[in-house]
């Protein structure tokens, strides 16, 4: 998935969590780097989503994720799976696989 990092102001703001396409959340690292995550929980694939930016909420048991993708609330036990990203500054284009 390909988009425009403009298009999400708060990807301005370093580790603040984004849903930037359906089940993916990103994040800015660094001015060139970011951070990606799946948004599907680990504890029975349920559809997650990003909480006022600081973590992932799964509405179906309550699972909740930290910004780097960790458990911080069970029941899901393992972390949101990474994704990888890469980053244009001159097109100012994020692409999240």
């Amino acid at each position: 998935k390909m988009i425009k990092v403009s298009d999400f102001p708060d990807l301005s703001v370093t580790g603040r969590l984004v849903q930037v396409a359906d089940l993916r959340a990103a994040k800015r690292v660094s001015a060139t780097t970011f951070a990606a995550y799946s948004l599907i929980c680990t504890h029975q694939q349920c559809a997650a989503g990003v909480q006022s930016g600081t973590q992932i909420v799964c509405p179906c048991h309550g699972s909740r994720f930290d910004a780097n993708g960790n458990v911080v609330n069970g029941p899901a036990t393992r972390p949101l799976p990474t994704l990888t990203t890469s980053y244009d500054p001159n097109t100012d284009i994020l692409t999240v696989q």
